[in-house]
């Protein structure tokens, strides 16, 4: 058996709406502002996912997916300002509330993570090769480097970013826009998206500062 730990830290941002916390369709918990849930899963692949009550709006939920094996996780719920309202998030933490992030990386951090979790990335790893992510003048993406060769798994625009079906628009502040707009802006958000993200992984290895490498 393994664990799943989501926290939420105490915070402004819809902190009177209350998470309903379910697995692979059945409740398991309530998270509240300011508290967390701990599930016991075994090393199946489950699907983890959350959502406010009738009055909270579609947009109100996650889904995440845990993949198979002998990893427990630990996970913190962000709350990002979208068109209708607040969207909760789960970025990876080592069991720490950390501070909050800017939306742009957040949302990739965020991303990220679910692709790192989905079999058919870890499949592509499990026999040799690493996973690289890369910022484009118009976009992010996550290749695959294996033998030479390089295969792209996932990209999406900084400003067309869609969480759960719900369309989170434009990205319009200045820190935001100084997440990917020079060389330099991009050069620091790697590094925060390694070192604030990639890092709680427990089934990845970072390799030279700018590729993980999958443990199996």
């Amino acid at each position: 058996m393994r664990k799943i730990t989501i926290m939420r830290p105490k915070r402004m941002e819809a902190g009177a709406m209350k998470l309903q916390v379910f697995v692979d369709g059945n409740k398991a918990g309530d998270l509240a502002n300011g508290k967390e849930v701990t599930l016991t899963v075994d090393e199946k692949a489950h699907e983890i996912d959350a959502h406010g009550g009738l009055l909270a709006g579609k947009g109100f939920a996650f889904k995440f997916h845990i993949p198979a094996g002998n990893y427990s996780y630990c996970f913190q719920t962000d709350m990002i300002n979208a068109k209708n309202g607040y969207v909760p998030v789960l970025r990876p933490t080592d069991g720490q509330r950390l501070k909050g992030d800017v939306k742009v990386r957040s949302l990739i951090g965020t991303e990220a993570t679910q692709v790192l979790l989905k079999e058919d990335t870890r499949n592509l790893l499990a026999s040799g090769g690493l996973a690289q992510v890369n910022m484009l003048d118009d976009k992010w993406q996550i290749n695959v480097i294996k033998e030479g060769q390089s295969q792209t798994v996932y990209e999406q625009g900084y400003t067309s970013t869609q969480v759960i079906g719900v369309i989170l628009g434009g990205i319009a502040s200045v820190l935001d826009k100084m997440s990917y707009d020079t060389p330099e802006h991009k050069e620091e958000t790697l590094n925060q998206l390694f070192t604030a993200y990639f890092n709680y992984l427990p089934d990845y290895e970072i390799i030279d500062g700018r590729s993980l490498k999958f443990k199996g």
